[in-house]
């Protein structure tokens, strides 16, 4: 979250642990990121709850869980994802992207 949102890009972070929200925090206040670029949800949430509140308002959503990230990815089965705010007709970006990070297994 925080090498993007130093670039500017606005990033909306959660995490179900309180210490690391406030390490977010901390680290975000660290490196001179504005909290409005970089809005730490206040209480830990769950991470489906948090991905469905989500829908409609962003252009990419980062799973950065590698060994429970893919888990999530039923979270957004179901959901109206509409179109990103002032998406234009031929955006390719108009529907969220979702980088989804995990672990594989070495192949035998």
């Amino acid at each position: 979250a925080i090498p993007l949102a130093k670039r500017g890009v606005a990033v909306r972070a959660n995490d179900l642990n309180p210490a690391a929200v406030e390490a977010c925090r901390a680290n975000a206040r660290r490196n001179g990121v504005p909290e409005h670029v970089l809005d730490v949800v206040p209480e830990a949430r769950d991470a489906r709850a948090f991905l469905r509140d989500l829908a409609g308002e962003y252009t990419h959503v980062i799973l950065n869980l590698p060994a429970s990230g893919i888990d999530l990815l039923d979270a957004f089965r179901g959901l109206d994802l509409g179109r990103v705010p002032g998406a234009r007709d031929d955006d390719a970006a108009a529907t969220p992207l979702v980088h989804c990070y995990c672990f594989a297994r070495k192949p035998p």
